[in-house]
């Protein structure tokens, strides 16, 4: 992974950037009841007069149908990024599940003194944590300015 470690700051920055947005996405989603909404039965009060429009609406179906998609949407994603993670080597694996993929947030010295075995110096932690954020993001086919110029 040469070609990781001669990426400029810029890159890597935005790379982290990008990548901790969508596991943070992953975590909100995954561990964070979807709340589903629910058709009113009771009439508003309007002071302008109701009369008809020409457009047909159906409340109840277009809840129903963003309640189900919602959910379907919501497995997919972490489905995705559950995938992508589990075709890490396994240290980078190890280091992103315990970081950001878990209910409860990690400190980083936390996982490199503790979690890790054998433990690992803050430097190659975050030189391996790198690597696997520059992967996923390769896999998950995240937009990133600069890293589409080296691939």
């Amino acid at each position: 992974m040469k070609f990781i470690d001669k990426l400029p700051l810029s890159v890597k920055q935005e790379i982290k950037s990008v990548v901790e947005t969508e596991l943070e996405k992953y975590r909100l989603w995954k561990y964070v009841m979807f709340q589903e909404r629910e058709a009113s039965v009771t009439g508003s009060w309007s002071e302008t007069p109701k009369g008809f429009t020409g457009s047909v609406s159906d409340q109840t179906g277009n809840i129903a149908a963003y309640n189900v998609d919602t959910i379907v949407e919501r497995k997919a994603y972490c489905g995705r990024i559950e995938q992508a993670v589990s075709r890490l080597p396994d240290i980078e694996r190890k280091i992103i599940t315990e970081r950001y993929m878990q209910r409860e947030t990690v400190f980083n010295f936390v996982i490199f003194n503790q979690l890790l075995d054998p433990p690992i110096s803050n430097g190659t932690y975050d030189k391996r944590r790198i690597h696997a954020m520059t992967k996923l993001s390769l896999m998950l086919n995240l937009k990133i300015k600069g890293l589409q110029d080296v691939f």
